[in-house]
């Protein structure tokens, strides 16, 4: 097990800046995820740590020691790749031995990993098939027990589900989490994918244009996103961000038709507003209360009646459109709430759940 250091990283096509001198720390034993959207510099990471990317500045540390002049082979890391790259004339064990083989380790060794692995990942009766004799699925379980079955330091994984299923990926999911439990190493996980990152990280990386926005644990990330991008890319619905403006005149922030008083927001500080300021008010779906069942609507904020433009079912969840001014928002109810498209609708929010951002740089504004 080894913990990963990365010192002003920096990695240039051409002219081109594409990661523009990042810092992280991941710990020894850590499941830490690197999540974007495309093209934000995630994958170019990991392949900078794993060896296949040169840098052109900075430093990467492995258990300690630079390595950036090291070959891959030389890191002790294992990596998953996005496309399985399965060699299609070997067995399911071949391929999975490969790398050991190369590596000259004893039979009584590879025969004993190999158990250890076929178990873990439940391919014991898999072994002597062709990958072309597989399911998606049952492939990337292959790919995954090729890398588990090294004594490596860290476990790199690059968007190892994203050719898979919905119902699959879940499962996947459960599986590398289950997986990280029991062997208590290192995993650096890339995904564009935000569920993927809230549900298993201990914690996560959000990429943007070859910089990191935010890093700490899902829940902080979700709860406490410090501008609008980290807001809206993290979290499914995405977070509501209503145009507001502040009016220092009466300590209100100005939403269409509505006032949000600045006495209900004590994380927020006028002192760090300006008169007029343009603003958007930031509202996960979630935190949405129907009045009728508002746990603490004494305290809450409390929304005049809506119309509801449209309702979405979603099984024990359903998510309600209304509208506040120009802005289209989003509402997620349970099962209470028995409404109809076109019907007025009493909402309710916890103001400790309500942020707000300046609209000119998407800050958060404390």
């Amino acid at each position: 097990m080894a913990e990963v250091r990365l010192k002003q990283l920096v990695k240039r096509y051409d002219k081109q800046e594409i990661i523009k001198g990042i810092d992280l720390h991941v710990q020894d034993g850590e499941f830490v995820v690197l999540v974007g959207p495309s093209g934000c510099g995630k994958s170019t990471t990991l392949r900078m740590i794993a060896g296949l990317e040169d840098i052109n500045a900075g430093t990467i540390e492995i258990a300690g020691r630079a390595v950036n002049d090291l070959q891959p082979h030389l890191r002790n890391i294992a990596m998953v790749f996005q496309n399985y790259a399965l060699y299609p004339h070997k067995t399911v064990k071949d391929n999975i031995l490969f790398g050991l083989r190369k590596s000259k380790v004893s039979r009584a060794v590879m025969d004993d990993r190999l158990k250890q692995v076929a178990t873990m990942l439940q391919l014991e009766e898999l072994l002597n098939r062709k990958p072309a004799d597989l399911s998606g699925g049952q492939r990337q379980r292959v790919a995954m027990g090729r890398a588990l079955v090294r004594d490596a330091d860290v476990f790199l994984f690059d968007e190892p589900l994203s050719n898979l299923d919905a119902k699959l990926r879940h499962h996947m999911r459960t599986e590398i989490a289950r997986i990280h439990q029991n062997l208590k190493t290192t995993f650096i996980y890339v995904t564009h994918d935000q569920v993927e990152a809230m549900t298993l990280g201990d914690r996560v990386v959000v990429m943007w244009d070859g910089e990191i926005e935010q890093m700490g644990t899902p829940m902080d990330i979700y709860l406490n996103p410090v501008n609008t991008f980290v807001a809206t890319f993290i979290g499914s619905p995405s977070m509501n961000l209503i145009p507001a403006t502040y009016r220092e005149s009466n300590g209100m922030i100005v939403m269409a038709d509505l006032e949000l008083p600045m006495e209900l927001l004590p994380g927020v500080h006028t002192a760090n507003l300006k008169d007029k300021q343009a603003l958007y008010v930031g509202i996960r779906p979630d935190f949405f209360e129907d009045v009728h069942y508002a746990s603490e609507l004494e305290a809450y904020w409390k929304l005049p009646e809506r119309t509801i433009e449209l309702i979405e079912p979603l099984g024990f969840d359903k998510e309600v459109s209304f509208s506040i001014g120009d802005q289209f928002v989003k509402a997620r109810l349970d099962l209470r709430s028995d409404l109809q498209a076109g019907n007025a609708l009493g909402l309710a929010v916890n103001p400790e759940r309500i942020l707000v951002f300046d609209r000119d740089n998407g800050m958060r504004v404390n």
